[in-house]
């Protein structure tokens, strides 16, 4: 449980969360989702549910990384987010 977001959500989100930390840790997008596959919360999503979820979060680290221009780590995820995004076809 991620108690730094503590919120009600899809099950996968955990699982997109943990995909996204393994692109940032040089994990290519294909090989984070084929991790994340192998959890049953994964296998069970909408598809568009996880694609929406990838461009949100690309929008929301882009957007942290912009604010707060100094914190190196945020321009790290905003990438992650991004390769993850562009590969499911869900931004750019």
């Amino acid at each position: 449980m991620d108690w730094a977001w503590p919120t009600r959500g899809a099950a996968f989100i955990d699982v997109a969360c943990l995909a996204i930390q393994l692109i940032a840790a040089g994990q290519a997008a294909q090989g984070a989702e084929s991790c994340a596959g192998r959890c049953q919360a994964w296998g069970n999503a909408d598809p568009a549910a996880i694609d929406a979820f990838a461009a949100a979060t690309l929008r929301m680290y882009q957007s942290r990384a912009r604010r707060f221009p100094d914190v190196s780590w945020l321009d790290d995820m905003a990438g992650a987010a991004r390769a993850w995004a562009v590969h499911r076809g869900a931004g750019a």
